[in-house]
């Protein structure tokens, strides 16, 4: 009978052993117990949702068919949340569907209009690629246009996994009602966009509209580009290109014609002076920039520019030609940017008789589309909290840095925390978590499975032992 007890008892120590070896691995990563299918997996991707309609101009009482879908790419997702926004005096919505198999849409009320979650029951229904969440059909109700879009609901727009959420983007769809009547005849468009000589400055300033123009060129000038862009692609403009010019007026049309409209003839009437003293030659030929944009380009009328910097330029490069020969510039040199990026340069061009012309730069930081972030193979980044985890113990700082990489900007690591520091001197820090991290280093002790394999083999030998004496 005490033989029972323990051979019982032993077999308890062997079932507890087991457990913990168990519970060890798979709480150090050896050991999945599986991952439901709704994953996603790349946490730095940017999912697209958009509204598609089989029409969107439509007249009033005509019915059309919209879908939802959301591009989530090679991550899989189990729900989207978030509802359609839109102007219900111009269109009604109705026959709202969801379309994933097993899906089911929550708040279908179209007063609301469409709101609340899409969501499948389990993962078993979870959706990959471009996801069609549901359909709908919108109907015309009054002339008009109106924006079909997906906002928040619950102050949320996102898609789901099985356990985690990731924001969207939604691009709007615009949805065009009329009254059924015949459409306004096209308006066919003469004019031209632009109008431009290569030596001279139009007076007045040009404007498509205006159809009278004039200039005066220096004695040495003794032919002139005349260019012109139409406002219609589908024009055609004559009286364009290389032109000799005459001492005194000469009078250049440019003629914009299309089928349908009414020609158009814009006149220069062109000054070529008899003697170069009567004429200022302070116009530049080129301003040539390096490590920066010219805005707009270089077009020697114009006289203010913009240079955009880029956010881990240091310095910028500025040299200008003069047109003519005889004339002289100054101001045009390399500017140090690294501590102010807002600056304002002057060019002046001064000729042989004292004449002066000035141009004007302001430099200024480039709009970056995307704040510089730091991502990482290795360990998770969270941008938002400015937070680094899943690092390893024994990482040194060194490996650390050379395992993240910044957009822009450079890095240092010291005591736990991540310095990101701009061209201008700004900085963010990042706080490290530092874990056990078994992926990155099998040849660590699991004490746990140790200790439940020491309690399996007592148990293994106390079962033996219990064994032998029952003999």
């Amino acid at each position: 009978m005490k033989n029972k007890k323990n051979i019982i008892i032993s077999i308890m120590l062997m079932v507890i052993g087991l457990g913990l070896i168990i519970f060890g691995l798979i709480d150090f990563g050896y050991i999945s117990v599986g991952k439901l299918k709704g994953s996603i997996t790349d946490e730095t991707a940017s999912f697209q949702a958009s509204i598609g309609c089989e029409k969107t101009t439509i007249e009033v009482g005509e019915t059309t068919t919209c879908m939802v879908s959301v591009d989530v790419g090679s991550n899989t997702i189990l729900g989207l949340n978030g509802k359609i926004s839109t102007d219900l005096n111009t269109i009604s919505i109705s026959n709202i569907d969801s379309v994933p198999n097993g899906w089911t849409c929550l708040g279908k009320d179209p007063s609301d209009v469409i709101g609340g979650a899409v969501i499948g029951p389990s993962d078993e229904y979870a959706q990959t690629g471009v996801v069609n969440v549901f359909s709908f059909n919108i109907t015309g109700t009054e002339e008009g246009s109106t924006d079909l879009e997906l906002v928040p609901y619950a102050q949320k727009l996102n898609v789901a996994d099985s356990s985690t959420t990731h924001d969207i983007t939604a691009t709007p769809t615009t949805i065009t009602v009329s009254n059924g009547e015949s459409p306004t005849p096209e308006v066919v468009d003469t004019s031209l966009k632009s109008l431009s000589l290569s030596s001279g400055t139009l007076t007045p300033t040009f404007n498509k509209g205006v159809m009278s123009y004039t200039a005066s060129v220096a004695n040495n000038v003794d032919k002139i580009t005349v260019n012109a862009v139409p406002t219609d692609s589908e024009a055609t403009v004559t009286g364009t290109g290389e032109k000799a010019l005459n001492i005194g007026e000469n009078t250049i049309e440019v003629v914009v014609k299309k089928e349908g409209g009414t020609d158009k003839t814009y006149t220069i009437v062109v000054t070529r002076s008899a003697d170069d003293q009567d004429i200022a030659q302070t116009d530049l030929k080129n301003i040539t920039i390096t490590n920066g944009t010219l805005i707009p380009a270089f077009d020697k009328n114009v006289t203010e520019y913009v240079i955009e910097i880029d956010p881990n330029t240091a310095e910028i490069g500025i040299s200008a030609e003069p047109e003519f020969e005889t004339s002289t510039v100054r101001g045009a040199k390399t500017i140090n940017v690294k501590d102010s990026a807002e600056q304002r340069i002057t060019i002046e061009v001064t000729d042989s008789k004292g004449n002066v012309k000035k141009y004007f730069i302001q430099t200024r930081a480039k709009t970056i589309d995307t704040e510089c972030v730091l991502t990482s193979e290795f360990y998770g980044i969270d941008n938002l909290d400015l937070l680094i985890t899943k690092v390893d113990l024994e990482d040194s700082d060194e490996t650390i840095a050379s395992r993240i990489k910044a957009s822009c900007g450079t890095i240092k690591v010291s005591d736990n925390k991540l310095i990101l520091t701009y061209i201008n001197g700004k900085t963010k820090t990042y706080v490290i978590e530092r874990s056990w991290s078994p992926k990155t280093g099998n040849d660590r002790v699991n004490y746990i499975a140790i200790m439940g394999g020491i309690i399996l083999l007592i148990g293994v030998a106390l079962f033996i032992f219990n064994k032998k004496q029952d003999k």
